[in-house]
């Protein structure tokens, strides 16, 4: 039987471009599988924070977003740390994920046509 496999060119959230050529933390989302249970009631910062935690990927930012909504039911993960920050990210409008010197971050990034004025 196969076992999954983690895609990061699948990722749509994830931006290469601020991600860190020389950040130690830029293949952990890749290769930590995380399988936990988060208790309710739980927000998307508390998933998030815990996947962090058990991939041993330190937090530098993560957008007040992610406080909502609550969920009054827990959560239970069985993913890969990348998939599932993607994941999340795809729930919001505009956030993106990358991975500095310092660790995680997490947040609205404004389109590139807001910022070009077109």
């Amino acid at each position: 039987m196969r076992g999954r496999r983690c895609y990061p060119l699948l990722w749509r959230r994830f931006s290469y471009e601020k991600t860190s050529k020389t950040s130690e933390f830029r293949e952990s989302p890749i290769y930590n599988f995380v399988s936990l249970a988060i208790p309710a009631p739980c927000t998307n910062r508390d998933v998030v924070e815990q996947v962090a935690k058990e991939s041993r990927i330190p937090i530098e930012s993560l957008s007040d977003e992610l406080e909502q909504p609550v969920y009054r039911r827990g959560q239970s993960i069985d993913n890969f740390a990348g998939d599932e920050f993607d994941e999340i990210a795809h729930d919001y409008d505009n956030m993106q994920w990358w991975l500095s010197d310092r660790g995680l971050n997490m947040a609205i990034v404004a389109p590139l046509s807001q910022i070009r004025g077109s």
